[in-house]
């Protein structure tokens, strides 16, 4: 959906919103609405979200996350 490797923030209350990793280096548009969303969602500021974004509520995504 997101077009690539995805990338998996979370919000404050739980919730995610899923961008593409590589969307930088893509060189994929800035995306205003999920940038604001994520803004408003946690207290990280700076950060642009490019390209597609989804935001999966809490619950409703069941993966795991390897970290390195």
């Amino acid at each position: 959906m997101v077009g690539g490797n995805i990338e998996v923030l979370t919000f404050n209350n739980g919730d995610t919103l899923v961008t593409n990793q590589d969307g930088r280096m893509m060189n994929l548009n800035y995306n205003s609405e999920a940038t604001k969303i994520y803004q408003e969602n946690t207290s990280v500021k700076g950060i642009d979200i490019v390209g597609q974004a989804v935001v999966v509520k809490k619950g409703w995504m069941n993966i795991e996350i390897e970290t390195e």
